[in-house]
């Protein structure tokens, strides 16, 4: 039975395409033999993606210690140099000039993508493993986009969107080892973005529910991509991924925007994310992308904050061949080479959560 019949919630459904490609294997004597892939299109959107294994692939953890070690002395965002080099926001949105929580620093972007766009420093430690976050460390590092948003409104300027994005590593585009995050106040969040609130709204005006309620229950019978329930969020894996790894989505219960996540949810949050990078460490991901997406400010329209984990990695470190290609950068064509269900069976035990009785929808 496919996923799209078991489903059964409103409008959700997991549609699949099985595709199979034949060849004669030159390693049994050029017998015929076949491979499988999968076509498969994403419940909210509609966009395909691709699941293409490939044959014996793992991804090979990648040490960066050494790099760290070789920038820490010239890096801008180390505490002996961080209030020395980097800049102050303007008196008029922050009289210190500088938004500070524990160790957590937010300065403007000399770099930026818009008018309101500042870097987190998210810690003193120059280097921190993916397995070795802190929950407290993230918390305070999350908080200071809606302190930043919140000053930069204060200050007269009617930007409804909160952007915060987490590039950690350089596979996933990271110009500094230290931990940082990019954040962004705006009134043009881009075009995913506004993609996503657009198919929330449309899919709450047919349906009359959120779109991700429906997600989150369906998931959760199925079991097959559903990771962890929290009081304030629930962890899938992603049907269809931008990351060849399959992407993570951290759905919040009650929440439209960054903005309005409060110290509980924020705690909740951080310690998922947490354990979620250390559990995708053990895997063998050493580099990430993360982003949260807003909803609006209009609860009544059913959206929902969420956020994307995706694994990033160099499918041969020794040739430099990272996972982005022309097929799903020019093309805009996602393709995984490890399931999503396999994803999520692999990170459930660092939850407590023992494997679900339904049949796994990997290919």
């Amino acid at each position: 039975m496919s996923d799209a019949a078991r489903a059964g919630a409103h409008g959700i459904a997991f549609e699949r395409s099985p595709r199979t490609t034949r060849y004669l294997d030159p390693s049994q004597n050029w017998a015929p033999a076949q491979i499988t892939s999968e076509i498969r299109r994403d419940p909210l959107l509609g966009t395909t993606g691709r699941l293409a294994h490939f044959v014996g692939f793992r991804p090979q953890p990648e040490d960066f210690a050494e790099l760290a070690e070789t920038t820490r002395e010239v890096c801008p965002f180390c505490p002996e140099r961080l209030e020395v080099v980097t800049p102050q926001l303007p008196p008029d949105v922050f009289a210190e000039g500088r938004l500070s929580r524990g160790e957590a620093t937010l300065v403007p972007n000399l770099s930026p993508y818009d008018a309101f766009s500042a870097v987190t420093v998210i810690c003193a430690q120059h280097f921190v493993a993916i397995d070795a976050w802190c929950p407290d460390v993230l918390r305070n590092a999350i908080s200071l986009a809606g302190d930043y948003a919140k000053a930069v409104r204060e200050a007269g300027n009617d930007l409804p969107f909160t952007l915060l994005s987490w590039n950690y590593m350089p596979p996933a585009a990271s110009t500094q080892i230290h931990p940082h995050l990019q954040v962004i106040v705006t009134d043009e969040p881009g075009e995913n973005v506004k993609r996503r609130i657009r198919a929330q709204r449309e899919y709450f005006e047919r349906w009359g529910r959120p779109y991700f309620d429906d997600l989150v229950e369906t998931e959760r019978a199925l079991g097959e991509r559903w990771v962890y329930d929290s009081e304030h969020l629930t962890v899938l894996t992603d049907f269809v991924s931008l990351s060849a790894l399959s992407d993570v989505r951290i759905v919040f219960s009650d929440h439209q925007v960054l903005d309005t996540l409060d110290d509980a949810a924020l705690a909740d949050f951080s310690t998922v994310t947490a354990r979620l990078l250390s559990a995708l460490g053990e895997t063998g991901i050493s580099s990430f992308n993360m982003s949260f997406f807003p909803a609006t400010l209009d609860a009544a329209d059913g959206g929902r904050l969420h956020a994307v984990l995706t694994p990033r990695l160099s499918f041969s470190p020794a040739l430099h061949a990272n996972d982005i290609g022309a097929l799903n950068l020019q093309l805009g064509e996602p393709y995984m080479a490890r399931s999503p269900e396999d994803l999520a069976a692999s990170l459930r035990p660092a939850f407590g959560q023992a494997a679900p009785d339904t049949p796994s929808g990997g290919s």
